[in-house]
């Protein structure tokens, strides 16, 4: 999100300083940003590219769940928000 925010701030003609501090990043992370999408002018240029090390320990579709639980407001919480033992998900393969 914060990259895609970046890049419709600098399309609206905001210098790298305001659109770090509207955003709350650095204006290094801005500059990277914006040469970036400047450079190619894709959306996928703003998804992560692959890296190398270990795989994920947690699976896409709980990663989403924890986001999501995360950014719920506390009065939306259910008390069981899913079936997944959040210690035990670094032992699972992520699938």
């Amino acid at each position: 999100m914060l990259r895609a925010k970046l890049v419709l701030l600098a399309a609206e003609g905001h210098s790298n300083q305001e659109i770090a501090r509207r955003l709350g990043c650095h204006v290094d992370t801005v500059r990277v940003w914006r040469g970036r999408f400047a450079r190619d002018g894709r959306v996928v240029t703003l998804e992560d590219r692959p890296r190398s090390g270990r795989p994920p320990r947690v699976s896409p579709v709980t990663r989403c769940k924890l986001i999501k639980l995360a950014c719920d407001k506390p009065a939306r919480r259910p008390a069981e928000p899913f079936d997944v033992d959040i210690c035990d998900v670094g032992d699972a393969p992520a699938s």
